[in-house]
C-alpha cells in the first residue's frame, strides 16, 4: 500500500502489508486507516491498522470472515464493521481493539 502526496504527486511511503488489501476506512480524527486484506495464500482475511502519522502497521491484526470488501468506523470512532462477502455477514470489532 502506498501513501500518496497528491499536491506533489509524489509517493510519501509504501507500507507493506504481507496480502492484498481490498478494502479501507479512516477514523474520525484521520489518526488510524483500517485495511481489510485478502490473504489468497492462506485464505486467513484479516483487518490491520495504519499509523497515518508514521504509516506503520501498528497494533493486532483481527481475523474477520471471508474477503472483507467494505469497512465502515462508526462516528464515534469505537467500532469498525467489515462486510465479509464470502460469508455474507459484518464483523463488529469494537476499537481501540486494534
Amino acid at each position: 500500500m502506498s501513501t500518496l502526496d497528491m499536491k506533489e504527486r509524489r509517493t510519501v511511503a509504501t507500507i507493506p502489508l504481507g496480502a492484498t488489501a481490498y478494502a479501507a476506512a479512516i477514523s474520525p480524527d484521520g489518526r488510524r486507516l483500517y485495511v481489510g486484506v485478502l490473504d489468497s495464500e492462506s485464505s486467513d482475511d484479516h483487518v490491520l491498522t495504519i499509523d497515518t502519522e508514521t504509516n506503520t502497521v501498528i497494533g493486532k491484526t483481527v481475523p474477520v470472515g471471508g474477503d472483507p470488501i467494505a469497512l465502515a468506523v462508526s462516528p464515534r470512532g469505537n467500532r469498525l464493521y467489515v462486510l465479509n462477502n464470502t460469508s455474507g455477514g459484518v464483523s463488529v470489532v469494537a476499537l481501540p481493539y486494534l
